[in-house]
């Protein structure tokens, strides 16, 4: 009965590992190119960054869903740039992404148009030698 139950114990351990690999691999593309720019508003004040937009390499994307993968993560990468360099902590940061440049300078062309000529805010622009995108690859390996 007791190698019974250890024989059962390794099959059941064998397949549940077998399930989640094939799941992981399921669910995500292989590292793929995006191109994205950032967001930065406050609603206590007037300021508004934007970020270049940039080229990540070695993301991943949901082919279901099509959402970036560890999303929050470039979101916080964004708010903890601008808490540490621009003394911003209370702001909400947004990322935008999309596999084509044409699609995602279409979107940042609208913010950017939104907010340039609007007299209440102030924008102000971070360019890619002073913020940089860095991919999130071991955040969606713990995913």
């Amino acid at each position: 009965m007791k190698r019974f139950s250890i024989s059962f114990l390794l099959l059941f351990a064998t397949l549940a590992i077998g399930v989640n690999t094939y799941a992981r691999n399921k669910n995500t593309t292989g590292p793929t190119k995006v191109y994205m720019f950032g967001f930065s508003a406050s609603f206590n004040d007037s300021l508004v960054y934007i970020t270049d937009i940039q080229e990540v390499d070695s993301v991943f994307i949901e082919p279901k869903t099509e959402f970036l993968v560890g999303r929050v993560a470039y979101g916080n990468q964004l708010q903890f740039f601008l808490n540490d360099h621009k003394e911003r902590p209370n702001t909400t940061c947004v990322v935008f992404f999309d596999r084509k440049q044409e699609n995602i300078r279409k979107k940042y062309n609208k913010i950017m148009k939104r907010y340039k000529n609007n007299d209440k805010t102030i924008l102000k622009t971070l360019t890619q030698e002073e913020f940089r995108f860095v991919p999130e690859i071991n955040k969606v390996i713990s995913e």
